[in-house]
């Protein structure tokens, strides 16, 4: 029997309830290195850097670090720094739209599917969109009042890098007790010091030109996606000018997101003021360390009209659609080759995430394997439409990706590998809305059942 191959005894669930477990040994929620919360900053950074150092999760998206991909996107990167640099002019703007560097190809244009449908409602009004590099680059977009945050990445890396700031011994040595603490429990070793003066210099810059920002502007509110992390620094800066902030959801959340789940907190400083959720599931899946007024339900646009584009469409019998994503997309594909002959007289279609498009070939030898079979389909590229694909697909196998969601609202039969990140979905397993695979007579099994449960379309989205 091939088992799927999981590189350390520790789950994604047992890591998250570690965190908890850490933060309030040494209440490292409101730690502070000169008035900045570095362990809330940088809080989903460590726990990705010690969940890959376990063999949890692999990157998850490419990461453009070749000198010459660097310098073949310096022009560019120069162009927008002078011309579309979001701190220059004297204006004011009644809303900031941070939208996501990444796009999707619709009709002629790249969109954000998160925010664009947000922007049509302010068409009539005064914003502007402040656009993220991904990448080293930007699509085209046909949304005009829009700046690039070029300069600022730019010039937030240069000043971090070349700062003299060090930390004191008091810091030093509390660090140390972190850093020793969770390598007695975990067996892993990580630099905190690094991660915290890197995190320290990091949000300082951003904070300084976001205030700038907000002080130039004017605005009364702020959308966003994705605020933990780097869009931390926006969302103090806003705080400090009573700006509001709200975060449009962009992906799943549960109660092992670590960049969302505060179970032991109402409250937290670098945190959105309010969440637009795609729909009560998620509103209701967890505890936010917000209060119940502030979260709200606006849908997922793209997502509807996605779906009404493919309405009756049919099912191709025997179709297995499989979901990949960067954090668990080796092991993944270590599975799917050991179950190949399971597969064999299945038509696969195995879709990878844009973050995997440029690195599979280097970094999934199984996946080059997969290549060779006649079956197996590998799309590396945004060419076809994913919809297109679930509305067409009997089956989609994947782990814990927003599209085994979007698969469920296409009334296909949804089978999660036991990997990392799994635990996401439990609850929908134990109702038989899905099934879960440990094994490869598993998946077997799973492929001839006729006992998938049916939820509502709109659960989800």
């Amino acid at each position: 029997m091939n088992s799927i191959k999981i590189t350390d005894n520790i789950s994604l669930k047992k890591l998250a309830e570690f965190f908890w477990k850490l933060e309030k040994e040494f209440d490292l929620i409101h730690y502070e290195i000169n008035d900045v919360k570095v362990w809330q900053y940088q809080r989903f950074r460590i726990f990705l850097t010690i969940a890959r150092q376990l063999g949890v999760f692999n990157h998850v998206h490419t990461k453009k670090t070749k000198f010459l991909e660097i310098l073949s996107a310096a022009p560019s990167l120069l162009y927008n720094s002078i011309f579309s640099n979001p701190i220059l002019g004297n204006y004011n703007k009644e809303t900031l739209v941070f939208s996501s560097g990444r796009k999707i190809k619709v009709n002629e244009w790249f969109i954000d599917i998160y925010t664009e449908y947000f922007i049509d409602k302010l068409k009539n009004g005064s914003f502007e969109i402040i656009e993220e590099l991904y990448l080293n680059r930007h699509l085209p977009s046909e949304t005009k009042n829009r700046k690039h945050q070029d300069y600022q990445q730019i010039s937030t890396f240069l000043k971090s890098k070349l700062s003299i700031f060090k930390l004191n011994k008091k810091q030093l040595l509390f660090i140390s007790e972190i850093e020793k603490f969770i390598k007695t429990k975990l067996g892993a070793e990580i630099n905190l010091k690094t991660l915290f003066r890197n995190g320290y210099l990091t949000f300082k810059n951003d904070f300084e030109f976001y205030n700038k920002l907000i002080r130039k502007r004017k605005p009364t509110k702020i959308f966003l996606i994705c605020s933990y992390g780097y869009k931390m620094a926006l969302v103090a800066a806003a705080k400090q000018n009573q700006v509001e902030t709200i975060e449009i959801q962009h992906g799943t959340v549960n109660k092992y997101h670590l960049g969302y789940s505060y179970p032991n907190h109402s409250y937290i400083d670098y945190f959105p003021d309010k969440i637009y959720f795609w729909s009560e599931y998620w509103k209701n899946c967890m505890h936010f360390p917000l209060a119940e007024e502030n979260k709200f339900v606006s849908g997922f646009p793209y997502f509807r009209n996605q779906k009404e584009r493919f309405q009756g469409v049919s099912k191709i019998p025997k179709q297995v659609l499989i979901i990949s994503q960067g954090t668990i997309g080796n092991q993944l594909s270590e599975f799917i080759w050991k179950s190949r002959d399971v597969l064999k007289n299945y038509k696969v279609i195995y879709k990878l995430h844009p973050g995997e498009f440029d690195r599979w070939v280097n970094e999934y030898p199984c996946l080059n394997k997969l290549n060779e079979l006649d079956n197996i389909s590998i799309i590396d590229n945004n060419n076809s439409n994913l919809y297109s694909y679930l509305a067409k697909s009997e089956f989609v196998v994947g782990v814990y990706s927003t599209a085994v969601y979007e698969a469920l609202s296409f009334n296909c039969k949804v089978i999660l590998a036991d990997l990392p990140g799994v635990e996401f979905l439990e609850d929908l397993a134990k109702l038989n809305y899905i099934k879960k695979v440990f094994n490869t007579n598993d998946l077997q099994n799973s492929l001839i059942s006729d006992t998938f449960n049916k939820l509502a379309p709109d659960y989800f989205f």
